[in-house]
């Protein structure tokens, strides 16, 4: 899999991830489910965000690198 792809895939399964996660929250109301958000959830988001510019500078730089090879 390309790594476009892969972050396709990263990005959808985060949307999914947090989709899921709101519906658990209309029944998981408890202070287990604010800490499992806070330790779990907010952390996984958080990091998928800062990794996924990381992924475009990393697609950038392997073009480059593929062109200098030509």
């Amino acid at each position: 899999m390309s790594l476009n792809g892969c972050r396709a895939r990263i990005e959808a399964s985060t949307r999914d991830l947090h989709r899921q996660w709101q519906v658990t929250r209309e029944s998981w109301r408890d202070d287990k489910a604010r800490e499992f958000q806070q330790d779990y959830i907010e952390d996984i988001l958080s990091t998928v965000s800062t990794a996924l510019p990381m992924l475009d500078d990393l697609d950038k730089f392997l073009a480059k690198v593929r062109k200098a090879c030509e």
